[in-house]
C-alpha cells in the first residue's frame, strides 16, 4: 500500500494480492476478505481526491485501475457487517501461546486502525466549503488523531517483518488479463511493516498540520507555513490534501486583502493600496501567489525545473511595480532617489524564491563539495538583498505625489480635527503593531541565515587558502560548472545574474590569509547563533497560531545545532594549525579535505574536517 502511496500502480502493488481481484466469491478467512474491502474503499478515496485536484502527472501518482475491480458496489453496511464478523471470528482464537496471542492481538490492531484510517479518509473526501473553517475542521482532526492513536498501538505490539527482496514481476494469468501492457512493470522495494506504517504516521502528522492552515489570516505566517510544508517529507496525498484546503478557504478577495495588509505592515500607506492601478497589480500579486503555493506542491525535481518560468513571472510584476512607483511618487527629499516601494515589495518576494531555489537544490543535494562554496556566497548574495529591501520599506515613508500636495492644504484650518481621528489613529497603530511582529522575525530569521551562509564560505574559503580544500574541478572547467549552477536565473532582469570574476575576486581578497577568513567565519556562526536565539524568543509572542511556532522552533533548535557544530568544527582547524606551527612536518596532525554533514539539517551543511 505504501508502494502505491509513493506513486506505483495498483497492479504492481496491492493487486499483486490475488485476493484482492476477487473479494466476495474466493474463498479466504472473513478478516482477510474485511481488511481487503476496508483498503479497496480507502484505495478510491485517496485516488479521488488526488485526480480532483490535479496536483499530479502520471510520474507522480497513477490513478487508472487498469479495471480492476474496487468493489464500489459494496455497501458500508456490507462492509461493516463483514468486519465485525472477521473481528469476533479472530478474538475467539485465543492461545496460551504468547507468540501467537500477539499475532491475533496485531490482526485486530490492523483491522481497528484500517476502520479509523477511511474514516479519515472519508472526512478528507467529505469536506465542503463550508466546513473547512477552522472552527468546523474539528471532525477531521478527530478521526485523524483516532487513527493515530490506533497507529501507535498498532507499531508497539506488530513485528517487523522484512522483505529483502522486491515483489516477482512473474505474475497468473489473471493479473496479466488487466495489463495494458505486455511488459511487465519494474517490481517495488517493499518496506518493512514497521517502515510502511512509520509512512502512514508521517502521513498522518501531515494532514493534522494542514488542519492548522485555516487558523492563518497574516500573508508572512501563511507563506512560513508553506514553505515549511514543503520542505517536508510529503506524500501525493497530504501535497492533494493541502492544495484543496488553501484553494477552499484562501479566496482571491481574501488572499488580496492579506497582501495589501502587508503592504500597509511595510509603509506603504491605504492611500496608495486602494488605487485602482494599484489594485490591478495586488489582483496580479494574488494570482502570482497562488501559483508560487501550488508550485510549491510540485514534487522535488519537477519544482527545480520550471523556477525559472515562476521567477519570470515575478520578474515582469516587479517591473508593474515599479512603473507605478515612478506615477505615483517623486524621488526621496533624503536620497534625491525615487521612491519605489510597491517595485521594491514584489522584488522581496522574487529574491526569496531566487533564494529557496538554492535552498532546493541542497535538498536534492544538487550543491555537493565544492558547489558548497559557490552555493552560499550566491545565497549570502540574494539574502543580503532581500534584508536590504525589507528593511527600505520598513525605514521609508512613502507619500504619494497628489497625496502630499493635499496634505499641504488641509494643513491650514484643519486642526481641530485632529481630536476627533485620534481614535482611528490607535486603532491603525494597534493594527500595525499586530502585523509588524511576524515581519520582525521573518527579518531576523534572514539576517541570522545570511550570517550563517556567510561563515560557510568564508569557512570554506579558509580552507582553500590553506590547501585543505581543492575547488578546482579534476575535469571540465569551474567557470563552467558555475554557469550551469543557476540556470533559473537567467530568466530575471534584477538583479542580473552574477559573473564568476566576482566569486573570484570576492574569494581571493588581496592580502587575506586562511586565518583571517577563519576569523571572519567564526564571528559570522557567533552572529548567526545569537539572532537565532532570539527568534526562538520572538516566536512565542506571535500569538496569530500557535502552529507558527510549532513550526519554527524544532527547526530553529537543528540550525542552532548547525551554526554550534561548524563553531567547533572551525576552533578544531584553528588550534590544530596553530599547533602544527611549532612541530617538523613529520610531527604535525594533518587535517583532512572537508566532508559535508547534512543529517542535523538539509540545508545547511556542517564542514567536518578531522
Amino acid at each position: 500500500e505504501i508502494c502505491f502511496h509513493r506513486g506505483m500502480a495498483l497492479i504492481q502493488t496491492i493487486y499483486q494480492c490475488l485476493y484482492m481481484h476477487d473479494l466476495m466469491t474466493l474463498k479466504m478467512p472473513v478478516a482477510l476478505q474485511g481488511y481487503g474491502l476496508l483498503l479497496s474503499k480507502s484505495i478510491t478515496q485517496i485516488t479521488e481526491l488526488i485526480t480532483s485536484i490535479g496536483v499530479c502527472d502520471e510520474e507522480d501518482f497513477i490513478a487508472a485501475t487498469f479495471g480492476l475491480e474496487t468493489y464500489n458496489n459494496v455497501d458500508n453496511d456490507t462492509m461493516n457487517e463483514i468486519v465485525k464478523k472477521g473481528v469476533d471470528e479472530i478474538s475467539q482464537k485465543q492461545s496460551s501461546n504468547s507468540e501467537e496471542n500477539r499475532y491475533i492481538k496485531t490482526i485486530l490492531h490492523f483491522l481497528s486502525f484500517r476502520q479509523s484510517i477511511l474514516a479519515a479518509f472519508d472526512e478528507l473526501q467529505g469536506q465542503n466549503k463550508n466546513r473547512l473553517e477552522s472552527k468546523n475542521i474539528t471532525p477531521l482532526k478527530k478521526a485523524l488523531l483516532n487513527a493515530q492513536t490506533e497507529l501507535k498501538s498498532l507499531l508497539s505490539i506488530a513485528p517487523d517483518f522484512q522483505y529483502n527482496d522486491p515483489l516477482t514481476p512473474g505474475f497468473d494469468g489473471r493479473v496479466c488479463r488487466v495489463m495494458v501492457s505486455s511488459m511487465l512493470p519494474q517490481p517495488p522495494k517493499i518496506p518493512s511493516t514497521h517502515e510502511a506504517l512509520r509512512e502512514y504516521e508521517n502521513l498522518i502528522e501531515n494532514l493534522l498540520l494542514i488542519c492548522d492552515l485555516p487558523k492563518l489570516k497574516d500573508l508572512s505566517n501563511l507563506r512560513s507555513f508553506v514553505f515549511h510544508f514543503s520542505s517536508l517529507d510529503t506524500n501525493i496525498i497530504a501535497r492533494s490534501w493541502f492544495q484543496r484546503v488553501f484553494l477552499t478557504i484562501t479566496s482571491d478577495e481574501k488572499l488580496q486583502s492579506m497582501i495589501s495588509t502587508e503592504m500597509n505592515a511595510y509603509n506603504i500607506p491605504t492611500s496608495v493600496t486602494s488605487r485602482e492601478e494599484v489594485h490591478q497589480l495586488i489582483e496580479l500579486f494574488a494570482n502570482e501567489e497562488k501559483t508560487l503555493y501550488m508550485f510549491l506542491c510540485m514534487n522535488g525535481s519537477r519544482k527545480w525545473e520550471r523556477m525559472g518560468t515562476l521567477l519570470h513571472g515575478w520578474d515582469a510584476l516587479a517591473m508593474m511595480g515599479s512603473e507605478i512607483d515612478s506615477r505615483l511618487f517623486t524621488n526621496s527629499p533624503q536620497s534625491g532617489r525615487p521612491l519605489q516601494p510597491l517595485g521594491t515589495f514584489v522584488i522581496t518576494t522574487l529574491f526569496s524564491l531566487m533564494s529557496y531555489y538554492i535552498e532546493h537544490g541542497c535538498r536534492l543535494q544538487l550543491f555537493r563539495g565544492i558547489d558548497y562554496c559557490v552555493a552560499f556566497w550566491y545565497y549570502d548574495f540574494l539574502i543580503g538583498l532581500q534584508c536590504q529591501t525589507i528593511r527600505y520599506l520598513l525605514n521609508t515613508t512613502f507619500t504619494p505625489i497628489e497625496a502630499s500636495d493635499k496634505q499641504q492644504n488641509q494643513e491650514k484650518g484643519k486642526k481641530n480635527k485632529k481630536k476627533n481621528n485620534k481614535e482611528k489613529q490607535e486603532t491603525e497603530t494597534k493594527n500595525k503593531n499586530a502585523t509588524s511582529l511576524p515581519v520582525i522575525v521573518y527579518l531576523e530569521n534572514l539576517q541570522a541565515k545570511n550570517f550563517l551562509a556567510r561563515g560557510i564560505w568564508k569557512y570554506l574559503c579558509g580552507l582553500t587558502h590553506a590547501s585543505i580544500l581543492n575547488i578546482e574541478l579534476p575535469f571540465g572547467s569551474t567557470q563552467n560548472r558555475f554557469d550551469e549552477r543557476f540556470p533559473a536565473f537567467q530568466n530575471v532582469s534584477q538583479p542580473p545574474p552574477l559573473p564568476y570574476s566576482q566569486f573570484i575576486s570576492e574569494t581571493n581578497k588581496e592580502g587575506f590569509t586562511a586565518n583571517n577568513w577563519f576569523d571572519e567565519s567564526k564571528n559570522c556562526f557567533q552572529e548567526a547563533t545569537n539572532r537565532f536565539n532570539l527568534i526562538l524568543s520572538l516566536s512565542s509572542q506571535n500569538s496569530e497560531s500557535d502552529s507558527i511556532s510549532a513550526l519554527l522552533v524544532p527547526g530553529l533548535e537543528k540550525i542552532i545545532k548547525v551554526c554550534k557544530a561548524n563553531a567547533l568544527s572551525l576552533q578544531l582547524v584553528v588550534q590544530i594549525r596553530a599547533t602544527n606551527e611549532n612541530k617538523s612536518k613529520e610531527q604535525q596532525k594533518k587535517i583532512k579535505e572537508p566532508k559535508y554533514d547534512i543529517t542535523i539539517h538539509d540545508i545547511f551543511p556542517v564542514v567536518k574536517c578531522l
